[in-house]
């Protein structure tokens, strides 16, 4: 049986919301592509007019291109930790449901979220006073996949970002599951 602080009262949600928007925002902020934005703005404008020859920008391109998978992982844990922290503090629960102890919330956490106390209904959620933590047997210790939160407008509609940063971030997801077959210097976060 798993044990869980995060859902135990008001006090660790918020806690744990405020920890997963705060670890997010500092490697968000951390990554290349964020911090030198204004230079890169100023670099695509002068580009474009034809003012840039190829040595000046293979120089400037270089960092960002060798940073882009580390960015790309970045601003991805940025934005799982965001749509976490704001389904927690909606009551929604961030594990994965054991399909095989619970099949009908398994199978529908899929798709949709589901609220915390609708385990309750299947089976007792036990609350250790001592520890302030919650155990249900029914809840693994893998939380539900970033691709799940991006490709289900369930999950979706119980957290605010736009469409356009919603399919900006399937790409760089798809991008960063790619990680262990990188051999192309591309960037992606460019195009």
């Amino acid at each position: 049986m798993n044990c869980f602080k995060y859902y135990f009262d008001s006090d660790s949600i918020n806690s744990t919301y405020t920890n997963l928007i705060l670890f997010g925002l500092e490697l968000f902020k951390d990554a290349l592509i964020i911090k030198k934005i204004e230079e890169l703005d100023e670099y695509l404008e002068r580009y474009e007019a034809g003012l840039i020859d190829s040595n000046e920008s293979a120089k400037f391109i270089s960092p960002f291109i060798f940073q882009n998978l580390v960015d790309i992982i970045k601003i991805c844990i940025f934005f799982e930790n965001y749509m976490k922290a704001e389904l927690l503090k909606k009551g929604y629960l961030l594990h994965i449901i054991d399909r095989t102890k619970i099949s009908d919330l398994g199978k529908k956490q899929k798709t949709h979220p589901i609220l915390f106390q609708e385990l309750n209904e299947n089976k007792k959620i036990i609350y250790n006073n001592e520890k302030k933590e919650v155990c249900h047997e029914a809840l693994k210790v893998e939380t539900i996949k970033f691709s799940t939160l991006l490709n289900n407008r369930k999950y979706l509609s119980e957290v605010s970002i736009p469409n356009e940063i919603v399919v900006f971030l399937k790409e760089i997801n798809n991008d960063r599951n790619k990680l262990h077959l990188q051999n192309e210097l591309e960037l992606t976060l460019f195009s």
